[in-house]
């Protein structure tokens, strides 16, 4: 297991090292493969990812990742992504995640953790793990085209194998990648979709929808409606 996931680190780098120097790319950064604690990650009894699209450039706004900046290898790399929590997160985005994943029993640990003896939750990009300014949906198609790398991700979340799966970003980008045609649609909870369940033989996919910036941030979407949702279907 360890030399898989060694080969994927690798592959990530690979893959930034042939796009740092892109005019969009957030100069002085790193790839993010994930933030958490993977080895509390792998040791939980649920597994519980949350996916992102890419990066924010805030994230390289303030010193967050200092062996990795320093110097950019596997070892650095592993240690700043992994102490991400514990360093200095960018709370902004992942106060209002950690509430919705403690619905689920699970937590992210570290300066943003509100549960003790959970779950520990990784977060993990979906279309490229490269921060970029502008973000991602003010670049132009073939920005895009450039930077996305999907196929890492899912070297990634094959080698994650998460039980319960949170995605909070444009509906039709999730339909792709995810297929949710494909699987078995638990519930469509709020009437213009906003809070969305799915699962299949392996896993539970919880979706709900971005707005402005704030995951599970429609209408009505209070932590306490959430948490009761996810309740009332066994989570």
């Amino acid at each position: 297991m360890q030399n898989t996931f060694d080969k994927i680190i690798d592959d990530y780098l690979e893959d930034f090292a042939t796009k740092q120097n892109l005019p969009y790319v957030v100069k002085n950064s790193i790839p993010i493969i994930w933030f958490g604690d993977i080895y509390k990650y792998l040791n939980s009894p649920q597994k519980v990812i949350t996916v992102a699209i890419n990066p924010s450039f805030s994230e390289f706004s303030e010193e967050r990742f200092p062996a990795a900046l320093n110097c950019l290898n596997k070892n650095n790399l592993y240690e700043s992504l992994n102490d991400y929590f514990n360093y200095n997160p960018y709370k902004k985005w992942f106060q209002r995640y950690e509430s919705v994943i403690n619905c689920v029993g699970a937590t992210y640990g570290g300066k943003v953790g509100k549960l003790n003896d959970a779950n520990y939750a990784l977060n993990v990009d979906l279309l490229s793990p490269i921060a970029t300014n502008p973000t991602w949906g003010k670049l132009t198609v073939q920005q895009k085209k450039q930077i996305a790398n999907t196929s890492l991700f899912w070297k990634l979340y094959s080698f994650l194998d998460p039980d319960i799966v949170f995605i909070s970003l444009d509906r039709k980008i999730v339909e792709k990648q995810f297929e949710l045609n494909k699987k078995q649609k638990l519930s469509s909870v709020v009437s213009d979709g906003q809070l969305e369940i799915y699962r299949d033989s392996k896993r539970s996919i919880i979706f709900g929808r971005n707005m402005h910036g704030t995951v599970f941030g429609g209408s009505g979407m209070s932590i306490d409606f959430i948490n009761k949702t996810l309740k009332e279907y066994c989570f």
